[in-house]
């Protein structure tokens, strides 16, 4: 149809103009007003909400309508694409083409009810966490090789734990469960890339055949679809004969591979669905075009805001309107003047016309102005032109314009509600006005109770079970207890219940990983010092190391660099190489370090003195008297325990591989108000061990260029001993009190993430789960009495 010329439109009736705060907002608004129409008679299936862009109200006024069980119809914004069968067919061949990389993979598990070899649908969640534990990045044999390597690294922990009596009864079996769980997912990869595998064929009926085999084998047939809704059982019929249409391609007799074939299946999916609903039974809901030539009792066009109406008509740089028009194509003044016929079409042939915008865009953090044809309709009403500033500054009534600031005053202005959620809304508002307490409303004392409950508990000066407060437990710490468990309590409480507690553990993404984490770093660091110690033990605390001792642990240095890449711990390519230099010159110092601190302390070590265990099967138990007949069993390894020829006196070192320029000193307070327990626990543990008289213990900053001093550690005297259980006598109340208060720290900057943040959540995992006011949550509640156990840590400081 051609478009007439602007100049002679007639004039089309002015539009009522309703704004609000942003694009959710500006929909509930719409979906009221149907509601009023309605209410007056109107049936909705004379009702229309247009739209001149899909995103984001193809999504929205969907899910809102359906909300208020309002029935609608209109064409489909989903494609043959997003649905089941096709996401899981499209997935799999962007996966044959990527190299099967891990994120991609887990995505497509998610995509559909996939199956494997016997049937059964894989638990795809289970199987992301499982390749993240394995650090699988990508590649068929990668996917191999780690997920065996983390299966040998389960077998090994499930022996540990059959061996342990002293692990909790959920560890054995999940760890079963994990180890079977790997090799199920070792075992579906193999499979999938061997069937994945694009065909010899050069031909469209191969292609096609090979597609629909890999649909067969992991969503099924028909058979095995019957719990699938009817619309996902429809696109999948819909796919097969787009299989079958691109099978008889060969009829040109062209010859095909992977990346044609892809890309003509794409397009073939890009088809729209079939239309949604019965037109005439419903809310018609769709774009602005869709409408031409129908006729409504009530329109709704949402959307106006600059760059929509009209929409931007830039012209094409590839194919100009000067050759459009030689050409006899459609030019971008035509592809305008349809859309502006499009909007009269929708204005005159409607008794009663809204047209709405919003004010900002949530997600692009960008405030948004009226659209001019907003504009013109506003000048229409006050008889002069007006700008988007002047329209935005309205605020007091006017008849053709509503201005609903936020979604309360919509919810409580607004003649009726859009649905039953906001009905019960405006009912607690309405409630709250008239003086009454909103926790005595029936839907508060019933449904909203809990929430009410929490709300005003964390609002409070009180200690509550909304703040951490879980109760006394029987078990406390536990029959054996780590020093770093204690030291988390100590920092923090919440973070002793989140990890220690509740077992709440954060899942890396191996491929988002820039560099080796700190942690693993400590780790392969800790690995190859024990290792060249044990091989090379000191003949006394005198001999010095080798020109052929340094060769040695550089070559350890590699081996064990290399199996960190194996595991795919190690990051990007170029970033590892920058810390395994970092890695090689800690190992190297270290030796200068170590021939310094044998001296100091007249001491060393001897091949089964390092990764000393105590407090596990079949060795010592480390017992810690408290007051009040409560005692304290410890666990844990020792780094490195080095002996005076004489025997009396055994020197700890535990290895730290952060920062020593963040190291706090010891020389006020020996545990740091319960944040380093290691040191008096590993003295205790190699005084059980050795039966030496006198024990010493340091932190080790292997990065540090000084040998350890009194800074970083000290000889365990009766003083340090009684400060040492006088904070692990407050710790253990706390725990068996129940008490987990979320405690940030002082607020500092965090070197590692460029941000100001606080102290206890610098490297955090649980950083996110915790509010934004911390820290003005926790000064609310100190004064709690229940509290004593924890601030008694810093009171004794």
């Amino acid at each position: 149809v051609e478009a007439a010329p602007l100049r002679d439109e007639p004039a089309e009736p002015a539009p009522h103009i309703v704004g609000t705060a942003d694009p959710e907002d500006e929909t509930r608004a719409a979906v009221r007003r149907l509601v009023e129409h309605a209410a007056r008679g109107a049936a909705f299936g004379r009702m229309a909400l247009l739209y001149p862009v899909g995103e984001p109200y193809a999504r929205l006024v969907p899910e809102l309508l359906d909300g208020a069980a309002i029935p609608w119809n209109g064409p489909s914004a989903e494609r043959l694409a997003d649905a089941v069968v096709g996401r899981v067919l499209t997935g799999l061949l962007d996966l044959t083409e990527t190299g099967f990389p891990r994120d991609g993979v887990a995505a497509w598990l998610a995509a559909g009810p996939i199956l494997d070899s016997d049937g059964r649908r894989v638990p795809g969640a289970r199987w992301d966490l499982l390749s993240r534990a394995a650090g699988v990045v990508g590649g068929p044999g990668q996917w191999l090789e780690r997920l065996g390597h983390h299966a040998d690294e389960l077998d090994a922990d499930l022996a540990a734990a059959r061996a342990d009596h002293d692990e909790p009864d959920w560890r054995v079996p999940q760890l079963e469960r994990d180890r079977e769980q790997t090799q199920r997912l070792r075992a579906f990869v193999d499979e999938l890339v061997r069937v994945a595998a694009p065909p010899a064929s050069t031909t469209w009926a191969g292609f096609s055949g090979w597609a629909s085999q890999l649909l067969a084998r992991y969503v099924g047939g028909e058979g095995q679809r019957h719990d699938w809704p009817e619309r996902d059982l429809d696109a999948a019929r819909r796919v097969d004969a787009v299989l079958a249409e691109l099978a008889a391609l060969d009829a040109v007799g062209s010859a095909v591979d992977l990346s044609r074939f892809r890309a003509a299946l794409a397009s073939a999916l890009d088809a729209p669905g079939p239309h949604a609903g019965r037109f005439g039974t419903g809310v018609f809901v769709g774009p602005l075009h869709a409408a031409f030539g129908a006729e409504f009792e009530v329109v709704t066009i949402l959307g106006g805001t600059e760059g929509t109406l009209p929409p931007h008509g830039r012209e094409d740089p590839f194919l100009t309107d000067v050759d459009r028009t030689a050409t006899g194509m459609p030019t971008s003044a035509d592809r305008r003047a349809e859309d502006r016929r499009d909007y009269c079409a929708a204005l005159v042939g409607a008794d009663a016309v809204t047209v709405s915008f919003h004010r900002a865009d949530p997600r692009a953090q960008q405030p948004r102005l009226p659209a001019r044809w907003v504009l013109d309709a506003a000048a229409s009403h006050v008889g002069h032109p007006v700008t988007a500033e002047w329209l935005r500054a309205v605020d007091g009534p006017a008849p053709w314009l509503d201005v609903i600031p936020s979604f309360e005053a919509g919810v409580v202005r607004d003649r009726e509600a859009g649905s039953l959620l906001e009905r019960d809304l405006r009912a607690l508002v309405e409630w709250r006005d008239t003086g009454r307490s909103v926790e005595d409303h029936p839907l508060a004392v019933d449904a909203l109770a809990r929430g009410y409950r929490l709300d005003a508990a964390r609002s409070s000066r009180a200690f509550t079970a909304y703040d951490g407060r879980c109760g006394a437990t029987p078990s406390g710490v536990g029959p054996a207890v780590s020093a770093t468990a204690l030291q988390d309590w100590a920092t923090c409480p919440f973070r002793f219940l989140l990890r220690r507690v509740l077992r709440v553990r954060e899942v890396r993404r191996p491929e988002a990983a820039e560099t080796i984490q700190p942690l693993d770093e400590g780790l392969l660091v800790h690995a190859i010092l024990e290792t060249f110690v044990r091989e090379h033990p000191p003949a006394s605390p005198d001999a010095p190391w080798s020109n052929a001792d340094r060769t040695r642990m550089l070559e350890l240095v590699e081996a064990r660099c290399r199996d960190a890449e194996q595991r795919g711990v190690t990051g990007r390519p170029l970033l590892w190489r920058f810390a395994q230099r970092r890695i090689r010159r800690t190992a190297l110092h270290f030796l200068q370090v170590d021939e310094a601190v044998r001296r100091q302390h007249g001491a060393a070590p001897g091949p089964d003195d390092l990764e000393v265990a105590f407090g596990e099967p079949g060795q010592p138990d480390v017992v810690v008297p408290l007051p009040e007949g409560r005692a304290v069993r410890f666990r844990g390894r020792i780094d490195r325990l080095d002996r005076s020829p004489d025997g009396r006196t055994v020197v700890v070192y535990d290895y730290k591989t952060g920062n020593p320029a963040r190291a706090d000193s010891l020389a006020d307070d020996p545990v740091l108000a319960g944040q380093r327990l290691q040191l008096p626990v590993y003295a205790h543990a190699a005084k059980a061990l050795t039966g030496a008289t006198d024990a010493e213990a340091y932190y080790w900053y292997t990065r540090a260029e000084d040998p350890p001093g009194e800074d970083d550690g000290f000889a365990l005297d009766p003083d340090r001993q009684r400060r040492f259980v006088e904070v692990l006598d407050a710790i253990v109340d706390g725990v068996d009190q129940g008490s987990f208060p979320a405690v940030p720290g002082d607020r500092d900057y965090n070197p590692y993430e460029y941000r100001e943040t606080f102290a206890h959540c610098f490297s955090c995992p649980y950083d996110r789960l915790c509010p934004a006011d911390r820290a003005t949550a926790w000064e609310r509640k100190q004064e709690d009495d229940a509290l004593t156990p924890y601030e008694s840590l810093a009171d004794a400081e």
